[in-house]
């Protein structure tokens, strides 16, 4: 067993998906550093990579003592809260779409460098003013329950008032989309400007994708005619926060997606031209950290070594980089320790939308396995993003092994009304393609059938 990471002594919270270090940077450093620097308590960061697919492992223990000490402040102050992080994504925003249409190539070495650290550290304010919404997620979806029970709700109360609020307040970037492209049909200008002003919707965070009319058309039909759910009242002002809470944190987590994603297409663009000038591959890039590729700290063989297989580990004060066999070793401690993985034909999760339904599975780990996808079938996934949204449409139900009752697939499931069971670790790799399962949402289970 390797002593390099002890995932024995931590309450690991595990998320997947496809992605590279370069992109996921921020994502990494405001829960460890900048939490630390500004609230006292880092929430420590793993990530595991094979190939552009990782799996990301956050310390639940430190998501609790976070949302516990912000949860006050955050109930009180959520409108001010809101209204901080909107200002601060309006200037990312800005500044994105002014590098989008510059001409990097025009910049001298020191302006592309300088360039590419004010993006970096204005994507990193906008991410860290609105990521209490993952440590108070991961809180309430431990707790709102308890914390209703105590205003007075009855158990039937409690399930009314949760579906009630489990719903965005505001359209998404892709609701948004669809409205205006049913306005700009066969008007061509129209639609050019819309793809260039949506050019960002098929990106994740491992590359950008070419955006055509056929891409809005099939990840955004039907969303427009989607509602917020009509606003309902709690039976008492306690319980009425507690719930605009939980709404507030599922709005940020729907709509904050866009800036993410815009943050990918600026932050390629830079890589792109430090490659070329620096003369290392692109694909070798994507594997350095956005502060190796600012000090220029790149050592290519290195890079080379971690495309095949690497461990990062990101604390409050240092980030320790594992390649080769050091790698294997704290990848296969991760499986047998914090994974378990078994062979059995129930896997349990927690329940993000309710129904019941019998099905084949399709595993998708990236949009690459899109075309397994046939209507009908069960979708397996480490976590969705939006876009995954062709393949979540025709599906009968969603499984995930990420959780997190604020998450994209519990948020999409619940507008789609398809039964969704998030949070099972390791759907992805005990279920097969072509397993006939049962998904249960009432008890958060996943039988396999004969």
């Amino acid at each position: 067993m390797s002593n390099k990471i002890n995932f024995s002594d931590r309450n690991w919270v595990v998320y997947g998906t496809s992605g590279c270090p370069l992109f996921m940077t921020p994502f990494a450093v405001v829960p460890t550093k900048i939490f630390f620097e500004r609230y006292g308590i880092s929430n420590d960061a793993v990530a595991i990579w094979k190939g552009k697919n990782f799996e990301w492992l956050y310390d639940g223990d430190q998501l609790t003592m976070l949302s516990e000490k912000m949860l006050s402040y955050l109930l009180k102050k959520k409108h001010e809260y809101v209204s901080n992080w909107k200002s601060i994504a309006k200037k990312f925003k800005e500044m994105h779409l002014e590098l989008m249409d510059s001409d990097l190539s025009k910049h001298s070495d020191k302006e592309l460098i300088d360039k590419a650290q004010e993006y970096y550290s204005l994507f990193e304010e906008e991410f860290f003013s609105n990521n209490l919404v993952e440590p108070l997620s991961y809180y309430l979806q431990n707790n709102l329950k308890k914390m209703l029970v105590k205003t007075g709700l009855s158990p039937e109360q409690i399930k009314q008032m949760e579906e009630a609020f489990s719903f965005s307040t505001e359209d998404n970037y892709l609701k948004k989309c669809a409205k205006e492209y049913s306005q700009a049909k066969n008007d061509k200008e129209k639609i050019k400007a819309l793809i260039d002003k949506y050019h960002y919707i098929r990106n994740d965070y491992s590359q950008t994708r070419e955006v055509t009319e056929e891409d809005i058309k099939e990840m955004c039909e039907g969303l427009g005619e989607v509602k917020n759910e009509k606003k309902i009242k709690a039976p008492n002002n306690e319980s009425q926060e507690i719930l605009e809470l939980l709404q507030t944190a599922i709005t940020i987590q729907d709509v904050r997606k866009e800036y993410s994603l815009m943050w990918v297409s600026g932050a390629v663009r830079i890589a792109k031209e430090v490659s070329k000038r620096k003369n290392i591959a692109y694909e070798n890039l994507v594997f350095a950290t956005w502060h190796e590729m600012i000090k220029q700290e790149l050592d290519e063989k290195n890079l080379e070594e971690r495309r095949k297989a690497c461990v990062f580990l990101w604390t409050a004060d240092k980030i320790d980089i594992y390649v080769g066999e050091e790698a294997e070793q704290i990848t296969k401690d991760y499986h047998e320790i914090v994974l378990k993985q078994e062979s059995g034909d129930e896997i349990k999760g927690i329940t993000a939308s309710k129904g019941k339904v019998k099905g084949r599975v399709k595993i998708v780990l990236n949009v690459s396995n899109f075309n397994k996808m046939k209507k009908g079938n069960i979708l397996v996934a480490m976590m969705t993003r939006p876009e995954y949204l062709p393949v979540m449409k025709i599906a009968s139900a969603i499984v995930t092994d990420e959780g997190g009752i604020t998450c994209h697939a519990a948020i999409v499931s619940r507008e789609l009304r398809i039964p969704c069971i998030i949070g099972t670790k390791n759907a992805t790799k005990i279920l097969k393609d072509g397993d006939m399962v049962e998904v249960e949402e009432e008890n958060g289970v996943i039988k396999r059938k004969k």
